[in-house]
């Protein structure tokens, strides 16, 4: 049986080829196990002018959001209180500047010039899925 995060792969892969690089190269601090000057902090969609699309009340996720969905926008916060023993990067451990913060787009997996049906409304909304989404665009 496939997981969920493989088929996933498989999609990302298939619209996007390069999606495991672009990912890793924005990324590498998120992933190394020695560094923890990074962390996960959200997922948004995106339309094709860098606006946030909401998904709107109700089940499932409406055809106008299918449809305007281009990018998903996976940001990373820097943990300052996590980058003691690196002080040579000069963090000033007292601010949480919004520089500190890594954004990295990736394209949405489209079927038909909309989102593809893979993805759901409980993965756009859930971080737990955001979690699932990450880590099938970065997996080997």
């Amino acid at each position: 049986m496939e997981h969920k995060v493989d088929f996933l792969m498989k999609r990302y892969t298939s619209v996007c080829p390069d999606v495991r690089s672009r990912v890793n190269a924005a990324t590498s601090e998120l992933f190394d196990v020695t560094s923890d000057m990074y962390k996960f902090t959200s997922l948004h969609v995106i339309d094709n002018t860098g606006q946030a699309i909401a998904t709107g009340p109700g089940p499932g996720l409406p055809a106008p959001f299918r449809a305007a969905a281009t990018y998903f926008q996976i940001e990373l916060r820097l943990v300052p209180w996590l980058c003691s023993l690196q002080t040579d990067i000069g963090i000033d451990q007292t601010k949480f500047p919004p520089s500190s913060n890594r954004a990295v787009y990736v394209p949405v997996p489209r079927v038909q010039n909309q989102m593809d049906v893979s993805i759901t409304r409980q993965m756009v909304m859930d971080q737990a899925h955001h979690k699932e989404i990450i880590a099938a665009m970065v997996l080997e």
